[in-house]
């Protein structure tokens, strides 16, 4: 029953995403900016990194972007290779202030 593969003979029905590359390389770079600029707002890094784009005709979301640098640098707490001072957040007189929404 599973040893034999058979082919189906209908053909895929969508195209492939022009903007594939396009996304990778935005992805790497929002990456490499938020590991390296930790005190700078994950809204920033992405809005920064997307202004250089053109007329693109599938876009990555803001907000997936930021969510991506935002899991990039928890998981560089995880593993400790980010400074400890920079892993606890801003504490002030024993106050956790965490950052504005964008």
């Amino acid at each position: 029953m599973g040893e034999e593969y058979r082919r189906n003979n209908t053909a895929h029905s969508h195209t492939a995403d022009p903007s594939l590359l396009y996304k990778k390389e935005l992805d790497i770079k929002v990456k490499d900016e938020a590991s390296r600029h930790v005190f700078r707002s994950a809204c920033d890094i992405v809005k920064t990194a997307m202004s250089d784009r053109g007329q693109l005709p599938n876009p990555p979301k803001v907000t997936n972007m930021q969510r991506k640098a935002n899991r990039h640098r928890q998981r560089l707490k995880q593993e400790g290779l980010m400074p400890r001072y920079l892993s606890t957040g801003m504490i002030t007189q024993q106050r956790r202030y965490p950052l504005p929404p964008c």
